[in-house]
């Protein structure tokens, strides 16, 4: 099964059990996240490392390429409570980050370089909030997809 085909199924899967949920437990609400997601972009990283420490002190430059390690996120879901103490929820969010170097030779002559990435993370999600009566622990468990674009961009002058 495809990744498409999946999330579409998880998706249907949590809309059934949404719609069949007892109207005494029904609740909607919307949660929103934002901040920096740490991605292990390893292949572009260490690239870009081993242009930093080799290629660019032997051709005497001192600019950076700088890796993209923690990219600014957002998501948002919306939650729908089946029965008391599990919630339902679907959501999507945009992630992106970019790295980019400028060299100029004396103005006659330079290099551009733009690397970026951007994601678009669609998850589907259960939380569970058991009612303990010395501690009110958070559970959730859940699956999602990202749809990913790569755009890579280098010009001489």
């Amino acid at each position: 099964m495809t990744v498409k085909r999946t999330f579409a199924v998880l998706i249907a899967l949590c809309l059934v059990f949404a719609a069949a949920a007892p109207a005494g437990a029904a609740t909607f609400g919307f949660r929103v996240r934002g901040g920096f997601e740490h991605i292990g972009y390893g292949d572009f990283n260490d690239w870009a490392d081993n242009v930093n420490d080799t290629v660019f002190p032997e051709a005497g430059i001192t600019e950076k390429i700088y890796n993209l390690t923690w990219i600014p996120a957002f998501q948002a879901e919306l939650v729908r409570g089946i029965v008391p103490n599990v919630e339902l929820a679907i959501g999507a969010g945009v992630m992106r980050g970019k790295s980019e170097l400028n060299i100029s030779y004396g103005g006659a002559a330079g290099f551009e370089y733009e690397h970026a990435v951007t994601a678009f993370p669609f998850t589907a999600t259960v939380y569970v909030n058991p009612p303990l009566p010395v501690m009110k622990p958070f559970v959730y468990a859940g699956a999602g997809a990202y749809l990913t674009k790569l755009k890579f961009e280098q010009y001489l002058y």
